[in-house]
């Protein structure tokens, strides 16, 4: 596929953000200093953003009944948010690629991180286009509750953050982050920053590599764009070419490796409602149940994990086969949620970020 959070240095980290989040808990050795990340409060000036357009009427087909004990339903005829259907490009109403994607909670505000024009786009819910931050070859972007921004910029091998989405400066260029390679995706949680490196196929937790080093799908990472943590800083991984979500525990080891929660327990590739073809992410609502990105199958994938697991998957968006209509995706890179539910999708191949309303 082309295209979703001890030691002096942590506290170096924690003091550096400590304009837009709290301490980082003390988890890391042996971290190198990392470079200060400047104070910036003001936004600066960019593109004006045109006012927002009615989002239209959706229709009231449902995509899905009565999942995870109770009436969850999307619709499945998606809306278009961000970019033109079927068109790239790189004024400020189009995208190029799309990558990673992050809704910021407040208000809806979509950030895409639009590999092909390298920059994020801001993108408020509703308008016409949106405005930019440049960023070389970004992979993925975190927004958290104060519009911090975490950018994962593949190429230079770095995370790039914006205090309240302003001014560019870099947590993680040197220091702990100059052993990146090519991150490919960044999650923020628990004042951790969580990153999946493609070029050392390994998971990064605040400097140190916490996950990757086993073997087979649950414990060899080979290719991840998106990864979500729970409260117990849990990690939900996209096994990409491995086919599967490991769920990774705090306490394993580097080399212990994980538990396949979706997909097959050997790796193996396939379109039924228990297998998935090139997941690149995944993420998660408060009770635990998980939304993958099922790229090789152009669809999303939902897997209840409450009341009980099921590595039985619904589909909730798109329709396993390739498409640039209304109700198809073309090879989805990565998903963000809102707090209503409402499923954000980066249709990569479509040059779209697309919206599928929960209605139920």
């Amino acid at each position: 596929p082309t295209a979703a959070q001890s030691s002096t240095t942590v506290s170096t980290v924690a003091t550096t953000v400590s304009t837009v989040a709290t301490t980082v808990p003390t988890v890391v050795t042996t971290v190198p200093t990392v470079t200060t990340v400047p104070t910036a409060t003001t936004v600066p000036t960019v593109t004006t953003v045109p006012t927002a357009t009615t989002v239209p009427t959706v229709a009231t087909t449902s995509a899905t009944g009565s999942v995870c004990g109770v009436n969850m339903q999307w619709n499945a005829t998606g809306i278009t948010v961000a970019g033109v259907t079927g068109t790239n490009g790189g004024s400020l109403s189009q995208l190029n690629g799309p990558m990673g994607v992050s809704v910021f909670p407040n208000d809806s505000t979509l950030y895409v991180a639009d590999m092909g024009n390298n920059r994020i786009m801001q993108w408020p819910m509703g308008a016409v286009s949106g405005s930019a931050i440049s960023v070389s070859k970004p992979y993925d972007v975190f927004v958290d509750s104060v519009r911090n921004l975490y950018v994962a910029a593949y190429s230079n091998g770095q995370i790039k953050f914006f205090p309240n989405a302003s001014t560019m400066s870099s947590v993680a260029s040197t220091g702990w982050a100059s052993s990146l390679d090519k991150p490919s995706c960044v999650h923020v949680k628990n004042n951790y920053i969580f990153v999946c490196d493609n070029g050392l196929d390994a998971i990064i937790r605040n400097g140190s590599q916490v996950a990757g080093l086993g073997g087979g799908p649950t414990g060899e990472i080979r290719r991840s764009y998106g990864l979500v943590a729970d409260d117990n800083n849990t990690m939900y991984i996209a096994n990409t070419d491995h086919h599967v979500i490991v769920k990774w525990l705090a306490s394993s080891s580097v080399s212990s490796g994980g538990t396949v929660v979706a997909g097959s327990v050997i790796g193996t590739a396939g379109s039924t409602s228990t297998l998935l073809n090139t997941p690149t992410s995944v993420t998660r609502d408060s009770q635990g149940n998980l939304y993958v990105v099922d790229q090789g199958n152009h669809r999303i994938q939902l897997f209840c994990q409450y009341p009980t697991p099921t590595t039985i998957g619904v589909t909730i968006a798109g329709t396993g086969s390739a498409g640039s209509t209304s109700t198809t995706l073309s090879s989805p890179t990565n998903i963000a949620l809102d707090s209503s539910l409402n499923v954000y999708v980066s249709d990569t191949g479509n040059h779209r970020v697309q919206m599928f309303q929960r209605i139920a």
